[in-house]
């Protein structure tokens, strides 16, 4: 008790700065978050002030993570002003209602805030090197499991990727759509790659022939679903269990690094939290599918920190080959590789010098061009290489752009960045959580060579996937690998806690850990609900009858992205637009009116809004709910089609 008074007196100017600004926060100055959340960590804080010396010492050895923590929350307590100024459009920083005892109350608690979270740190740093010197070790050796598990054990690792298979099986068979539980994956995005991939299996050439603006290994991946199973998505949901399956079992690979046991009995609930959280959205996204490369890349930058050293050519060259990959599904993914290339890159000029350095962007560039060729070479044989600069690069980086939000000025550019950073705590927040924890657990405990390496490789995503007009919630599942940081520690705990190596015990709890993950993504997915629906409830079925009741019919789906029709009918578009995508394309709005205007197409979808054309007469017609929004959908028959619908008896 003495020494808590004393430590307390001590830390008394530390006190009084809480105490400031909890009295700055209490008059009103957060807008977003209740002032009663912040007595939380005042609580915590006055613990660590009793149980440590001196919180306002600081020693330069430290390493400049404190100040950068410092900085960031600063600008996170400074985000509530942009949250009034987006939510209340009156406001501006140079109204009469901006005094100057009103912008002190906004700005000195952020400055004072980011002082406090030096300390915070300054507290936790204290903490855990005391515990480090307590045990006679290195804060991250005590952490972490001394032996990384570097020998390849291939039996276990084949017996654990079925493991990850069945996790894998198990939830996903639940939470997406692509599912045999489901009557159809009605995700627009989803119909749309199904639709390409057709496309592409049935002889078209990509972006030349039909227009997507995806990569073309996407599309390719779809085209083998298509192949085995062509009216429905059970391709696309065998594909998404391989790649759940080889996301977890990297994760493992990746855990195993600082621990032994309790891995497998945590390692379905990662899937779990992912798989639920409203960013996996309805199944089959690029991201989604991008994943198990990152987590790869995660595992091989991991390996080489626990063995401590730098990465091989070897290690470049395959990074090389997972970003190239990741170039031609989604582009702007390969933020993460910048990222994460950037300490280890560090390291090896740093360590080395520069000609492994340069030998190191050389194996990256040779991995790249693995994939790369046979793409190249696909374009130049068809003669489409114009193509897919066009669709691919230069149309999503300056039509899907937010150059309008660019030349809003820089404070635009924050009140977005904050606000689509509020959106993935309420999105993606199940993996987002371990995902923080786990980065900041990373930063203190490893060494200071390595400890900035996720987080950075986390927070160059940003500015590639956010360089657009739009913030859809699948975006933000890119991040879900970061999650891996988050079970390590708990993983590692565990493995402290079963000192003995309790075998039946063990096998006992993965089992029930796989039969409870799969009833927690029962009770928690989103998307169960679509279980409900037979096919026959749905207006991709209702209208298929009518549609294949014509001989040999084209089909238009206009004015909305891709509703399944084409892929519960097997329709291989006939025009290079086959839907009106989110891209503001003149050329696209032009063709598709044009094939209306000519009554080129047997049938025509429309969404919500009825098709005026003396072309075409409304057939058929259903509801469906689709995104929190209750869908009226209307198919149009040609004139020239009409007398073949009353002779086959579906139209009177």
């Amino acid at each position: 008790m003495r020494t808590a008074a004393a430590n307390l007196k001590s830390n008394m100017i530390f006190l009084l700065l809480c105490g400031l600004v909890m009295l700055l926060l209490a008059r009103g100055t957060l807008y977003v978050l209740p002032e009663v959340l912040w007595v939380l960590p005042v609580v915590f804080l006055l613990i660590i002030a009793a149980k440590s010396s001196n919180l306002l010492s600081f020693r330069h050895n430290d390493g400049y993570f404190p100040p950068l923590c410092a900085a960031i929350c600063a600008v996170l307590s400074g985000a509530d002003l942009f949250a009034e100024l987006e939510a209340n459009e009156t406001l501006s920083i140079f109204s009469a209602s901006w005094s100057l005892p009103y912008l002190l109350l906004r700005i000195v608690p952020a400055i004072l805030l980011a002082g406090l979270s030096f300390f915070v740190y300054r507290a936790i740093f204290v903490w855990v090197s005391l515990q480090a010197k307590k045990s006679g070790s290195h804060a991250f050796q005590n952490t972490v499991s001394e032996k990384p598990g570097e020998a390849v054990n291939r039996r276990r690792d084949f017996f654990v990727f079925l493991y990850c298979l069945l996790s894998a099986f198990l939830v996903l068979t639940v939470c997406t759509k692509s599912s045999f539980l489901y009557p159809l994956n009605d995700w627009v995005d989803a119909n749309c790659f199904f639709t390409v991939g057709k496309a592409m299996a049935e002889g078209e050439v990509l972006y030349h022939d039909i227009y997507e603006q995806k990569g073309i290994l996407l599309y390719g991946l779809h085209a083998l679903a298509y192949r085995i199973s062509a009216e429905s998505f059970f391709g696309v949901y065998l594909l998404e269990v391989l790649a759940g399956a080889l996301f977890l079992f990297f994760a493992y690979k990746t855990v195993r690094l600082y621990c032994q046991r309790g891995i497998l009995f945590w390692l379905p609930w990662l899937g779990a939290l992912i798989y639920t959280s409203h960013s996996f959205c309805h199944g089959d996204s690029a991201e989604e599918l991008c994943m198990p490369i990152l987590m790869a890349c995660i595992y091989i930058s991991e390996r080489a920190f626990r063995r401590g050293k730098n990465l091989s050519f070897w290690d470049w060259f395959l990074a090389g080959v997972l970003g190239g990959c990741v170039l031609w599904i989604k582009f702007n993914l390969l933020g993460f590789f910048v990222g994460w290339a950037l300490v280890p890159l560090y390291r090896t000029l740093r360590d080395k010098g520069f000609l492994p350095a340069l030998r190191a962007v050389a194996g990256v560039l040779l991995g790249v061009l693995v994939p790369s060729v046979p793409v190249l070479v696909y374009f130049i044989k068809n003669d489409a290489l114009s193509d897919l600069w066009t669709a691919y690069f230069y149309n999503n980086i300056f039509l899907y752009s937010a150059a309008q939000d660019a030349e809003q000025g820089v404070f635009a550019l924050l009140q977005m960045l904050y606000s689509r950073v509020r959106m993935f705590i309420s999105w993606a927040y199940p993996f987002a959580i371990p995902a923080f924890i786990g980065i900041v657990w990373y930063s203190l405990v490893s060494p200071a060579k390595y400890r900035f390496a996720p987080a950075l490789a986390a927070l160059l995503l940003v500015p590639l996937i956010f360089s657009g007009s739009l913030n859809l919630m699948y975006y933000w599942l890119a991040f879900a690998p970061f999650a891996v940081y988050g079970l390590i520690p708990l993983c590692v705990l565990t493995d402290r806690l079963l000192k003995q190596d309790f075998r039946r015990i063990t096998a006992a709890l993965t089992a029930v850990s796989l039969v409870c993950t799969g009833l927690f993504a029962w009770a928690f997915s989103q998307n169960t609900y679509l279980m409900q629906y037979e096919k026959e409830d749905m207006p991709q079925y209702q209208f298929k009858e009518t549609i294949l009741s014509v001989e040999d019919p084209s089909l238009l789906n206009y004015g909305f992205l891709d509703g399944g029709f084409y892929t519960v009918c097997d329709l291989v578009p006939e025009s290079k637009y086959f839907c009106t995508l989110n891209i503001p394309l003149e050329e696209m709005y032009e063709a598709m009116d044009a094939q209306v205007a000519l009554g080129l197409p047997d049938f025509v979808v429309t969404r919500s809004t009825p098709l005026v054309s003396n072309n075409y007469v409304c057939v058929a017609s259903a509801n469906m709910y689709f995104e929190g929004v209750n869908f009226d959908y209307y198919l149009y028959a040609s004139a020239r089609v009409l007398p073949q619908l009353i002779e086959s008896g579906v139209l009177e």
